[in-house]
């Protein structure tokens, strides 16, 4: 570890094995979003520019194009696209495109390829006719691509896809150079996953052009899978074909689920609602229009009622007694039709629950075994099929990290914005000497207490704490403490971090007392902000975490949140909690814990 991230840290190091372990797991249950993102329109605009008139011509910038096009024809999607575009005509595109998404609130997808570039933190794309000799003719002659990005926001549509291969070399660097290669990174505005072909601030190997869209037309034709498992395996493609010299990059604020080709149950899931909803609509219009005729003669009944006398009078009680009697009638039937099928649903959503808890516990399983056959190896190969065959599987993480330990990538992170490097995959975060102090707190018992770690051995696949009471590998993923063995470990921090960024983990924890605990988790990141502990004040990712465990018939529920030091990969703040999944009420613990200083040995 060098000086300078010693001292952005000042001491911001808080080990996963610190904490307790809590036992838990996600059910996973699909939502009515992807749904409804199933039966939405879609609209697309796909910009390519090839024919520049004052650089070399892109020879697949166009076809790249006119490839993605055809497939999200055949996808149901409503493409306009536009080659070799001027910079009226691609801001007249980009504004077409946002008020389509404003008002017909589906799912929109934007690809460009062709040359790109940043300027003090702003994206451009570089329009065939633009001719670049000073900094000021950028933003005159190119699109700022924050104007897509604002219109989206503005659009407010459910989900959007943004796809730029635009990171090669800057064609104009004769003429004027930028202080930054490529493009810069930009947070993807809500419910938006956006992709580079390549990390922001680096550029696509030489010779690479097309290389990214082909493996994109290549994944997105797969059957039944989801988009952010999409872009993960093309990553995978691209990282390996070019050895490590182009890393694509994402990232996403989805919430929701998405399919370019959907899984069956999910579009017959789409189609049943779809029915429903025409029968609901046609019920109503039949129940409105009986309504209708009831009133009219209802009215017609009154009018000749006023012209008789007392007789008519009572004729016209009775009947609204009558009627009344209907009416109460018909809505105890209603509720008990209502009723039926809320204990149907319930009982189908119990099933569905049961159904898919066993599958997640046997898929566990597979990947566990497989992992132990591979964890070891020193072969690079072993872990990109791994990550390929499993990109959001439960061990994804590990491997990923170990894939980098073995096969460091030539991209390495860039500074964001605010100027933050976040520490590559694939280092080692403790070294033999370090030692933290760290303050508990018992929410139950409102007791708090002091107490501190030290580092007593380090390579890179093992770090010992206080001699051996607990080890970690150097993720400080939990393999071992005072509660027992856990398999493949208990992760708290992945191999990398991007806000947006959701993961799984699992691990089986086996204690002396043979009450092994089958555990699974679910992590998203939140936000970057500003966190102060008694350490000091830090830039943290706030990743958050929900899931559940069980135990023959028992189960809890768990929930946690941690700020997460990007310069180190630790946490230096954290909230866990613990409860019965029948008993809400019933908390079994409710703790916190920070960090409040450390010593680092020199690296």
């Amino acid at each position: 570890m060098n000086s300078s991230r010693r001292q952005v840290l000042k001491g911001g190091v808080a080990a996963a094995s610190l904490f307790l372990p809590l036992p838990y797991a996600w059910v996973w249950a699909q939502s009515e979003g992807a749904v409804k993102l199933v039966r939405a329109p879609k609209v697309a605009l796909v910009l390519g520019n090839g024919a520049y008139r004052s650089v070399p011509v892109l020879r697949n910038a166009v076809n790249d194009a006119i490839a993605i096009a055809e497939i999200l024809k055949g996808f149901g999607f409503e493409v306009t696209l536009q080659l070799d575009g001027s910079r009226a005509g691609m801001e007249a595109a980009i504004a077409a495109h946002t008020l389509r998404l404003a008002q017909g609130r589906g799912v929109g997808l934007f690809y460009y390829a062709g040359h790109g570039l940043q300027l003090a933190w702003t994206n451009f794309l570089v329009p065939v006719e633009a001719a670049l000799r000073k900094a000021e003719d950028v933003q005159a002659g190119c699109v700022d691509l924050s104007v897509l990005m604002e219109g989206v926001r503005k659009a407010a549509n459910p989900m959007n896809i943004i796809i730029l291969d635009a990171c090669r070399e800057n064609p104009f660097e004769g003429d004027f150079r930028v202080s930054n290669k490529g493009l810069t990174q930009m947070d993807a505005p809500n419910e938006t996953l956006l992709a580079y072909a390549t990390a922001p601030g680096n550029v696509a190997a030489d010779g690479a052009n097309g290389l990214y869209t082909e493996s994109l037309i290549k994944e997105i034709r797969t059957p039944e899978t989801r988009i952010e498992d999409v872009f993960k395996r093309v990553r995978l493609n691209v990282r390996r074909k070019t050895g490590g010299a182009q890393v694509p990059w994402e990232s996403t604020s989805l919430e929701e689920d998405f399919w370019f080709l959907p899984p069956k149950p999910l579009l017959q899931l789409a189609e049943e609602r779809g029915r429903k909803e025409a029968e609901e609509r046609a019920r109503a219009e039949a129940e409105a229009q009986r309504l209708a005729e009831a009133q009219r003669a209802a009215e017609a009944q009154r009018a000749a009622e006023a012209q008789r006398a007392t007789e008519a009078q009572r004729a016209a009680e009775a009947q609204r007694v009558a009627e009344a009697q209907r009416a109460a009638e018909a809505q105890r039937m209603a509720d008990a039709e209502a009723e039926r099928k809320a204990r149907a649903e319930a009982r189908v959503k119990r099933e569905r629950e049961e159904r898919e808890s066993a599958a997640s516990e046997r898929k566990f399983k597979e990947e566990l075994a497989r992992w132990e056959k591979i964890k070891d190896s020193r072969n690079p190969e072993d872990f990109y099929a791994f990550l390929l065959e499993r990109p959001s599987g439960y061990i994804a993480e590990q491997a990923q990290f170990r894939l980098d330990q073995l096969q460091k990538p030539i991209v390495q992170p860039q500074p964001g914005a605010n100027g933050i490097k976040p520490l590559p995959s694939g280092t080692n975060r403790h070294a033999r000497g370090d030692e933290f102090a760290y303050e508990y707190i018992n929410g139950l018992k409102s007791v708090t207490t002091r107490f501190v770690k030290r580092v007593t051995y380090a390579d890179n696949d093992r770090v010992e704490f206080n001699d051996g009471g607990t080890v970690t590998d150097q993720m400080g993923t939990i393999l071992r403490d005072g509660y027992g063995i856990r398999k493949p470990g208990m992760l708290y921090v992945p191999a990398d971090l991007a806000v947006g960024k959701r993961w799984r983990t699992a691990f089986k924890l086996t204690p002396s007392n043979g009450s092994a605990w089958t555990t699974f988790w679910d992590f998203q990141v939140e936000a970057l902000e500003e966190v102060q502990v008694l350490a000091g004040t830090f830039q943290a990712f706030k990743v958050v975490g929900n899931g559940e465990a069980r135990y023959r018939n028992k189960t809890r529920l768990m929930s946690q949140t941690n700020w997460v030091d990007p310069v180190t990969m630790t946490p230096v703040r954290q909230h866990i909690k613990s409860r019965d999944a029948v008993d809400p009420n019933q908390v079994f613990f409710d703790d916190f814990f920070q960090l409040v200083s450390l010593k680092l040995v020199p690296r």
